[in-house]
């Protein structure tokens, strides 16, 4: 009984010292401003600063040249939940059918090769 006691004594010492440990290394919440902050005109730049120069450019695949004729869909206006205008693209299916597939674009936006 003794070594039950001591053992489970134990286990609740760690359990309490790991727990303790693991609010200290919590990250603070950011709030909403924060969070907007490093989307300022000033890291813009940079990324584009660092994108123009070749070193950068070396390091990635180069983009597809699109063609507009071989698009597949239509952009679609509506207007979202804010009454700001928004855009889908719609791409139709090749044959009728009930199944629906929505694809959430990236956040800079809709590119050429997401159209394809």
């Amino acid at each position: 009984m003794k070594k039950t006691l001591y053992t489970l004594f134990a286990l609740l010492l760690t359990a309490s010292l790991i727990s303790w440990q693991w609010e200290k290394t919590q990250h603070p919440t950011l709030d909403k401003g924060e969070v907007i902050e490093c989307l300022n005109m000033e890291t813009q730049q940079a990324y584009q600063l660092e994108a123009s120069q070749s070193k950068f450019a070396n390091m990635h695949i180069a983009p597809m040249k699109v063609n507009p004729a071989d698009l597949l869909g239509t952009i679609v206006p509506f207007n979202a939940a804010d009454g700001k205008p928004g855009q889908a693209y719609f791409i139709p299916a090749k044959k009728k059918s009930d199944k629906w597939l929505i694809v959430i674009q990236e956040w800079w936006g809709l590119n050429d090769n997401i159209k394809m």
